[in-house]
């Protein structure tokens, strides 16, 4: 796939169609030869060749380079669509949106999926709140309580632009990274809930009534148009 914002910047994504080929390196070529002769067919556009990947979480991280990611947290909504939230560490996060957006809207246009983009601090305070005020995370939180008073302290030193150390980013991934997986999980049981509800309606209904035309079932004129 191709996302391009002609005179600025290019993302490309490529495969080997046969083993042993380094797809990326193939494209660049030896030393970027390969690449930069098409860089200067462009006047100097930047393109980013990126591997492309099966699995969706995978692919975005991927897409999103140069910037390097903490975590990808996939929303598949029938009503809302796919929308990915990732959490970059906080000296990444200019570099992930790219300027006026770019980096992050291109990613955006190969992969299929909208993505918002939050830093590390920004999304593990708004995991800290869901632990305290959703009801559904009330045993989470109970499992947490030790954590907790840590991750308020990190996020006041941070606040305070004070120094945050490499462990306490750690802290404060390793947390998140549960309360976003936690919260993936409960949307995929209360969408299979609502899918299987669904089936079961569907297996009530006779076959042959799927087969019948609207005007054959008899209902008032004002049903029927706004059925139809």
């Amino acid at each position: 796939g191709i996302a391009r914002e002609a005179g600025r910047r290019a993302k490309v994504a490529v495969a080997a169609m046969r083993d042993g080929v380094d797809p990326v390196g193939a494209c660049v070529g030896l030393r970027g030869v390969r690449i930069q002769s098409i860089v200067r067919d462009l006047n100097d556009e930047k393109i980013d060749v990126i591997e492309w990947n099966p699995d969706p979480a995978t692919f975005i991280l991927k897409a999103l380079s140069p910037a390097r990611v903490s975590g990808v947290y996939l929303d598949e909504d029938p009503a809302r669509g796919k929308t990915a939230l990732v959490v970059v560490p906080d000296d990444q996060l200019s570099l992930a949106i790219g300027r006026a957006g770019v980096n992050a809207r291109l990613a955006a246009r190969l992969t299929g999926w909208r993505i918002d983009i939050k830093s590390l601090p920004e999304a593990a305070a708004e995991s800290l709140n869901r632990l305290s005020t959703d009801p559904e995370f009330a045993e989470m939180a109970q499992r947490e309580a030790e954590t907790v008073p840590l991750i308020e302290a990190i996020l006041a030193k941070k606040a305070e632009t004070r120094p945050v150390t490499p462990e306490e980013y750690q802290v404060l991934t390793a947390f998140n990274d549960r309360v976003q997986r936690a919260a993936m999980e409960k949307r995929l049981a209360v969408r299979l809930e609502q899918m299987r509800r669904l089936e079961e309606v569907r297996q009530s209904i006779p076959a042959g009534a799927y087969q019948t035309e609207l005007a054959a079932t008899g209902l008032p004129e004002r049903i029927l148009t706004i059925l139809t």
